[in-house]
C-alpha cells in the first residue's frame, strides 16, 4: 500500500490484511453495504475498497514464496469474503418473503440467508482473481481490481438468467448529479469508475492520492449538475397512481378476493388529498403487479365495474394474472405474469406478458428433478409461469406515448430493456415488493429503477402495491412518491422523454469500450514503470 493515506490508517490497514484478512476483508463488504440504497453514503467505499486492495496486495506481494496457483486461491477467497459481507447485508430483505407463510417456507430461512450471498459472491472471488493476475504498484493496482470488479459484476448480471441487484456502481448513483453519468456509460461503466476513484487514495502517493478522485468527482458533479434541466410534460396525460397497501396474507386469502376488488375501484375514484372525485381529469389509472387476487380476464362481472368506473375515454393499466387457453388438446394451459390495459367497457387494449421470470418464484428450472426433493411446489401455478414473448416489451397503450412495459424485476436488467425499434415514451413498472415487508429491499428496487429511467432518458411510471409507488422524471428525480408500508395515489402528469442517450443507443457496448480504455490505462502505466531507471 502507497502513502496516500495518513499513516497510522496506512500501518493499521496493512496490519490487519497480513495479521486478519480474512475479519478485515468481510467487515469491509459488510460495510460497502452502506455505500448504496437505503442509506447512499457512498463515501464509504473510500474506506472498505482500500480495505480490500491491501487484503489482494499483502498476498500477491508473496508471489514468489507462495507460487502462482496459491495466490490466486487466497485472492479468490478475498474477493470471496469481502462479497459475502456485501451480500449478506444487503440481500438480507429476500428471506423476509418466508415470513408470508412461515409454517410453509420458514425451513428454507438458513439456505436463503446465507447460500444467495455465498453464491454472488463467487463473483467477487472471479472479479479479485483476474484483479490478482493484472496486480501492479500503485495506480497500476487500482486500474486492476476496477477491471476486475467490474468485469465480475457485468457477469453476474448475465450467467443463468442473470442478478444484477445490487451493482457496485450504484453507490455513486445515490447523488443526483452522478446519476446523470448512467445516461453516458450505464451502471457497469460507473460500476469500473466508482471502484477507482475508491482505491486510488490507497494505490497513489503524496498529494495525488486524494487530489486525483477529487477532481474527477468534482468535474463529474459539476457535468451531471449541467446536464439535470427541468423535464416537460407530455400533454393530454393525466395519471393516477395507486398503492393499496393490502399484505400479502390478506390479499391471497379467497374471501378477500370481493374485498381487495372493491379496494381498487374505491382508491381510483379518490384523489391524493382523500376526496372523492369519480376520476375527473385523469386519463389513466396505475394498478399494481398482480392486483387483483383473481384472473382479472375471466371475471365478466370485474371487468365490467371497470368500465363503469372509466367511463369513456380512459384507461386502465393494471398487474394481473392471465390465462391462455391450450390451442390444442395436446397442449398445457399458460399462465402469464403480465400487464394489462383495460380501456372503456373494460375491453382489452393492451397487454404484455412478463419475460424475465424470477427462478424459483416464478417457474421452477428443472422442475422435474426438484420434484423429487418436494421443492417443485414453490412456484404460484402448477408448472410455474410461462415466459412472454423476446422483444416484445413496448406496448401500445391508447392515449400514452408507446410504453416500455416491465413487471418487478425486470426493470434491473440494463442492457436487457433497450434497443428496441420503436422507442418507448415511457418506462412503466408494476411491482408487487409486499412479500418484503419494510426492508431494504422496496428501496433498493426503486433507486435501481431510477437509474433505468435516467439510462434510457425515459419517465418512470411505477406502482407498488405496499411501496414505493412513484413518478419519476428522467433524469432520476423523483416527481410524487408514497411512503413504503402507507395506502395512497398519485396524481401527476407524465414527464415527457428525453432524446435518446448515449447508454440507451449502445448499451453494454459502451463497458466493453470503457473496460477497453481502462485495460490501455493499465498497459501504459505497466510500461511508465518498466521503463523508470
Amino acid at each position: 500500500m502507497t502513502p496516500g493515506l495518513p499513516a497510522s490508517i496506512r500501518n493499521r490497514i496493512a496490519g490487519l490484511a497480513e495479521q486478519r484478512p480474512s475479519a478485515l476483508t468481510f467487515m469491509a463488504g459488510a460495510f460497502s453495504t452502506l455505500a448504496i440504497a437505503p442509506a447512499g453514503f457512498w463515501p464509504i467505499l473510500f474506506a472498505t475498497v482500500p480495505c480490500l486492495a491491501a487484503a489482494i496486495d499483502a498476498v500477491v506481494c508473496r508471489r514468489d514464496e507462495l507460487g502462482h496457483w496459491p495466490v490466486l486461491r487466497r485472492v479468490a477467497l478475498t474477493g470471496w469474503l469481502f462479497g459475502f459481507g456485501y451480500f449478506l447485508f444487503s440481500i438480507y430483505w429476500i428471506s423476509a418473503s418466508l415470513f408470508v407463510d412461515p409454517g410453509k417456507h420458514i425451513w428454507l430461512l438458513p439456505f436463503s440467508a446465507t447460500l444467495m450471498p455465498a453464491g454472488l459472491a463467487i463473483f467477487f472471488a472471479f472479479g479479485a482473481a483476474i484483479a490478482a493476475l493484472l496486480w501492479r504498484p500503485g495506480l497500476g493496482g487500482a486500474l486492476a481490481l476496477a477491471i476486475g470488479l467490474a468485469s465480475s459484476e457485468w457477469l453476474r448480471g448475465q450467467v443463468l438468467t442473470g442478478f444484477p441487484w445490487n451493482t457496485i456502481g450504484y453507490a455513486l448513483t445515490s447523488d443526483l448529479q452522478l446519476m446523470q453519468w448512467s445516461a453516458l456509460v450505464g451502471i457497469h461503466g460507473l460500476t469500473l469508475i466508482t471502484i477507482l476513484l475508491a482505491a486510488l487514495p490507497s494505490r497513489l502517493s503524496g498529494r495525488r492520492a486524494w487530489l486525483a478522485p477529487a477532481a474527477a468527482l468534482g468535474v463529474m458533479w459539476i457535468a451531471g449538475a449541467l446536464r439535470v434541466d427541468a423535464a416537460g410534460e407530455v400533454p393530454g396525460v393525466r395519471l393516477r397512481v395507486l398503492q393499496p397497501n393490502i399484505s400479502q396474507d390478506i390479499k391471497w386469502r379467497f374471501e378477500n378476493r370481493a374485498q381487495v376488488f372493491s379496494r381498487y375501484l374505491e382508491m381510483s375514484k379518490t384523489d391524493a388529498s382523500g376526496r372523492r372525485d369519480e376520476l375527473k381529469g385523469i386519463t389513466h389509472v396505475v394498478w399494481p403487479e398482480s392486483a387483483v387476487p383473481f384472473l382479472l380476464l375471466n371475471a365478466p362481472d370485474a371487468l365490467s365495474a371497470i368500465g363503469e368506473m372509466l367511463g369513456g375515454g380512459r384507461v386502465l393499466i393494471t398487474g394481473a394474472v392471465r390465462l391462455e387457453a391450450p390451442a390444442s388438446q395436446t397442449e398445457a394451459r399458460k399462465i402469464y405474469n403480465s400487464i394489462l390495459a383495460l380501456g372503456e367497457g373494460g375491453q382489452l387494449v393492451g397487454v404484455y406478458d412478463k419475460i424475465h421470470l424470477v427462478p424459483f418464484g416464478e417457474y421452477v428450472p428443472l422442475r422435474a428433478m426438484l420434484d423429487l426433493f418436494g421443492l417443485g411446489g414453490l412456484t404460484p401455478a402448477e408448472s410455474g409461469f410461462a415466459f412472454g414473448k423476446p422483444n416484445d416489451r413496448v406496448v401500445r397503450i391508447p392515449g400514452l406515448p408507446p410504453a416500455l412495459a416491465l413487471v418487478c424485476y425486470e426493470v434491473i436488467f440494463p442492457d436487457e430493456i433497450r434497443g428496441y425499434r420503436t422507442r418507448p415514451g415511457l418506462i412503466l413498472n408494476v411491482t408487487n415488493d409486499g412479500w418484503f415487508r419494510s426492508t431494504a429491499g422496496p428501496h433498493q428496487h426503486l433507486h435501481q429503477a431510477r437509474v433505468r429511467a435516467v439510462e434510457l432518458g425515459l419517465p418512470l411510471v411505477r406502482s407498488a402495491n405496499t411501496g414505493i409507488s412513484a413518478i419519476v422524471d428522467p433524469y432520476g428525480r423523483i416527481i410524487a412518491s408514497i411512503k413504503l408500508g402507507s395506502a395512497g395515489v398519485i396524481d401527476a402528469p407524465l414527464p415527457a422523454a428525453l432524446s435518446e442517450p448515449p447508454y440507451a443507443r449502445w448499451g453494454d457496448w459502451i463497458f466493453a469500450a470503457v473496460l477497453s480504455l481502462a485495460l490501455l490505462a493499465w498497459h501504459f502505466v505497466g510500461q511508465e514503470r518498466r521503463e523508470l531507471p
